[in-house]
């Protein structure tokens, strides 16, 4: 039973709020978890569930098309535990402020789905939810909140019909396990990987001529600099918020048990697995070149950097004329991130085939920023010259000029151009 606001109802509401929230010892942890964990299951196989809206009036007194506009702006749809309310039960009635009966979810299937983004089918149980893409279920509960930021994993555990445990206070990391969990139950759906905004092209990549000779400086932005490269998970929901339509290809489950390059059948490609605060996994990657400006903390200087293009096998559509791409940025030894943006190819790439490269070994995990220690080197070129010169920190981390007698000295290259950092 789903009951809010029962301090504004007669004891009924009183009644119905202990059936719904008390039968749960939370002094317990080990009750708490199990409850959490069995939740779905218990709407599943509930005969009725009852919705009680404690900010909508009834029908009587608002009419149909009043009361449509107060049910799309009630606060029960933007709560995230009430995500599985909505979708387990086989019947569900909905209940207006002073308990008058609003209707049955069937009743509203078409306002419900407008008001949720959710299809009638997966609304009224006619398809299961498992056949809905990871991005997609995910994209249900972007705009939902929860009051303590665990929850926000917790509440979509038996979405996805995954397990785990609970650790209250371990915050976002939460979120996290969730998707390590999916990504180990369904390995295949790259959906769970194609989160973020969809655009042209990368912000941090360089296309302007000139800088990429060298003949130009690229500004130094701060930043940029703080800004930190994600994993390959998301943080929340919310990144889901654009991915509602993308599906993992049909074609995927083939992908990992025999690839091709070329005319040449490779190994079967292993599916992706966690290791430490990263994951490894092999992707095909566009053989397109492109670099990226990598602003350092310290020293404040810019270096263009190598962008790597990887094909995530799934797309708006099934087809594989359409993939999401994914921009991964270097940032230490053999080591990638990403930013919230991924790309969908264009009309004039969409023939991928003859531009992938390879499949590729990758390791993506969070960026962890390094300031430079005493006596770190730094190596940098001259412009397009191939000279280089080497520089070493001093006590307190900064370079000197060469007529000073604490370090060596450098000139330093900020986007290929010559700038000298002084102490």
């Amino acid at each position: 039973m789903s009951v809010e606001g029962h301090r504004q109802g007669p004891c009924l509401v009183q009644v119905a709020y202990r059936l719904g929230s008390c039968c749960i010892d939370k002094r317990s942890s080990a009750e708490l978890s199990e409850a959490i964990n069995s939740m779905f299951r218990w709407y599943q196989r509930s005969g009725v569930c009852y919705a009680y809206f404690a900010d909508v009036e009834s029908e009587v007194r608002l009419g149909p098309i009043v009361l449509r506009t107060r049910l799309a702006a009630a606060r029960w749809f933007t709560r995230g535990w009430t995500l599985q309310e909505l979708l387990a039960p086989r019947e569900m009635v909905l209940y207006a402020r002073d308990w008058t009966r609003i209707g049955t979810r069937y009743d509203f299937r078409y306002v419900l789905s407008e008001i949720t983004a959710i299809e009638i089918k997966y609304l009224c149980g006619d398809e299961p939810l498992e056949r809905a893409s990871v991005a997609k279920r995910m994209s249900w509960a972007s705009k939902r909140n929860t009051s303590r930021v665990e929850d926000t994993a917790y509440c979509l555990l038996g979405i996805f019909d995954v397990n785990i445990p609970l650790l209250y206070g371990e915050g976002k990391k939460a979120f996290r396990r969730l998707q390590e969990e999916i990504m180990k139950a369904s390995p295949t759906d790259h959906s769970l990987l194609a989160w973020g905004t969809i655009v042209r092209m990368p912000r941090r990549q360089v296309e302007d001529g000139l800088q990429l000779k060298g003949l130009k400086p690229i500004p130094w932005d701060p930043d940029e600099a703080s800004s930190t490269l994600h994993g390959l998970f998301a943080e929340s929901p919310r990144d889901f918020q654009y991915s509602a339509n993308i599906s993992p290809w049909r074609a995927t489950e083939g992908f990992y048990s025999t690839s091709m390059r070329g005319s040449k059948s490779l190994a079967s490609v292993r599916y992706p697995t966690i290791s430490g605060p990263g994951v490894m996994l092999e992707l095909p990657v566009l053989k397109w070149t492109a670099l990226s400006a990598h602003h350092w903390l310290q020293p404040q200087i810019t270096q263009l950097r190598p962008l790597l293009f990887a094909i995530l096998l799934c797309g708006p559509g099934n087809s594989p004329t359409s993939p999401i791409i994914l921009p991964l940025h270097p940032w230490g030894y053999e080591r990638l991130g990403r930013t919230s943006e991924i790309m969908l190819a264009r009309e004039e790439d969409r023939n991928l085939a003859d531009y992938i490269r390879m499949i590729q070994s990758l390791r993506i995990e969070p960026q962890v920023h390094q300031a430079p220690q005493q006596r770190d080197f730094l190596v940098r070129r001259w412009g397009s010259t191939r000279s280089y010169e080497v520089s070493m920190f001093n006590t307190d981390g900064r370079v000197c000029k060469s007529n000073s007698s604490c370090c060596y000295s450098i000139s330093v290259v900020s986007g290929g151009c010559r700038e000298h950092l002084c102490s």
